[in-house]
Formats: structure tokens, sequence, C-alpha cells
């Protein structure tokens, strides 16, 4: 029983997605660019077509949250609208590290100051909270950054605007 070999699928790296703008209610179709995609083509695996398929699917689907997440960041063409409740959804992802790194980092800095800096416990605390909280900006600020720098670049426009004239 031979079986013949299975074609070769690869992972999408675009999907189309639908923009519009809730502010002067611009629409366009565009194409969003996965950010996370590497440069060279990767094929789907699997042992049957069927797990190939699913797989494909599984990815689609994916690619189109992504899309739909970054969409309401890209800033309209015509009028420049930013949804300010997307920039705050982005601030929570971005903070989302924060739950894993704050519980080790303040009890560790607590002990580090408290062993190596200053005379008191209160003060060693101290000291760790307020360096806990500036990193804790820092990696705020900058994954919001980030995922906002990463959702305009993977968005593109089919074609240039036209400005609209209000009337």
């Amino acid at each position: 029983m031979s079986s013949a070999p299975l074609p070769v699928q690869l992972y999408p790296k675009t999907c189309p997605a639908q923009f519009s703008c809730p502010s002067c209610h611009y629409s366009a179709q565009v194409v969003f660019h996965d950010p996370e995609a590497f440069a060279e083509d990767e094929p789907i695996g699997g042992r049957n077509r069927w797990m190939q398929e699913a797989a494909l699917e599984q990815a689609q689907q994916k690619l189109t949250r992504r899309a739909e997440q970054a969409l309401p960041l890209v800033p309209c063409p015509t009028c420049g609208f930013v949804q300010s409740s997307a920039l705050r959804k982005a601030y929570l992802r971005a903070a989302l590290p924060l739950v894993a790194m704050v519980p080790v980092v303040l009890p560790t800095l607590t002990m580090l100051f408290g062993v190596i800096a200053t005379p008191s416990r209160m003060m060693s605390a101290l000291l760790a909270l307020i360096v806990t909280l500036l990193l804790s900006l820092t990696v705020v600020l900058w994954g919001k950054q980030r995922l906002v720098t990463e959702a305009r670049r993977a968005v593109r426009f089919d074609r240039a605007p036209t400005p609209r004239n209000p009337s």
C-alpha cells in the first residue's frame, strides 16, 4: 500500500480584512500581514490531508483574530482617528507579563536591598517597591508601543484614500 505524497500546504501569512473608521465612517479593504510569520514559507505538517486541513483552518482563524486586534490600533488614513478603547486594550495586553514578573521581582529586590543597600527593612521594601513600579511602567509603555507599531506595520491599505470634503 503506497500512498501518494501529500501536497505541500503552507501556513498563511496574510489575510484580507475590512477597516472601518467609527469617526468619519471611512471603510476600506486592507491586507493584514502577520508580523510573527517567518520570512520563509513554512509548510504545514500532518500525517494526512485532514490533519493538514485542520491545522490550516486553525492558522487562518488565529490570523483573522490577530487582524481583528490590530485593525483598531491603526489610525484612519482620512481623519487619523484611533479608538481609545483599543489603546486601553493594548495597555492591558502589554501589562500581562507583570502578572508573572511582579510577584518574583518585588520580594527579590526587597531581600536584595535589605542585605546590600539599606539599614532598615521598611526602607528596603520602599526602595524595592519604587524600582518595581519603574520597571513595571517601562514594561507596559514599551509593550504597548510595540503592539501599536506592529499593528500599524502589519495593516496595508490596498489603495490610497481619497480625502473627504465636508459639504
